[in-house]
């Protein structure tokens, strides 16, 4: 348990140093900053970021927990009530990372800083008038149905990749489960 919540932690960690990183690369012109920021407010980025967030938080806990029990009791080193014990170990110290985590997610704050650091990104890859042009599309019927639909597209994306994904990797960790002959 303590491997699985430190992994998560030092890929935080290591998001964190390369989100800072970025941030200090190089300075964005003014006028770039302009076009992003009202690129963003046409893509209604704020709320979907926020909502992105409050996502995040409702399922951390959950998957973290299943996927530290199936770890724990799938272990065939471990006794009845080794795992008895793990589990119980498990959900205490499940229960503050949870809390830690959702204390993060739930910033106000957060939100706002993910997309200052985010200006550059765009700022880099697009012209001022390119960005301008993809805030218009979004401003559009088209790219405000783009809008509306994306949650529900990157929901079942996902879901299909999970699926696919889980076909091929399962093999894997059943053959890396099982003991060794």
């Amino acid at each position: 348990m303590k491997k699985i919540i430190a992994s998560l932690f030092a890929t935080l960690a290591l998001a964190s140093a390369s989100a800072y990183a970025q941030d200090s690369a190089s300075a964005v012109d003014p006028a770039a900053t302009k076009a992003v920021q009202q690129l963003f407010a046409a893509m209604n980025y704020r709320a979907l970021m926020l909502g992105a967030m409050q996502q995040m938080s409702k399922s951390f806990d959950g998957q973290m927990r299943g996927n530290a029990q199936a770890a724990i009791n799938n272990n065939p080193k471990l006794s009845d009530a080794d795992k008895a014990k793990a589990l119980a170990d498990l959900n205490t110290k499940l229960d503050a990372a949870t809390k830690s985590v959702n204390a993060i997610l739930n910033d106000p704050g957060l939100v706002d800083e993910i997309l200052d650091a985010t200006v550059p990104i765009y700022a880099h890859n697009f012209s001022v008038a390119e960005i301008e042009q993809i805030a218009a599309f979004y401003q559009s019927p088209v790219g405000a149905k783009m809008l509306a639909v994306t949650p529900q597209l990157m929901s079942e994306g996902m879901l299909v990749g999970q699926r696919i994904v889980g076909r091929k990797i399962g093999p894997l960790i059943q053959q890396l489960q099982s003991p060794a002959k």
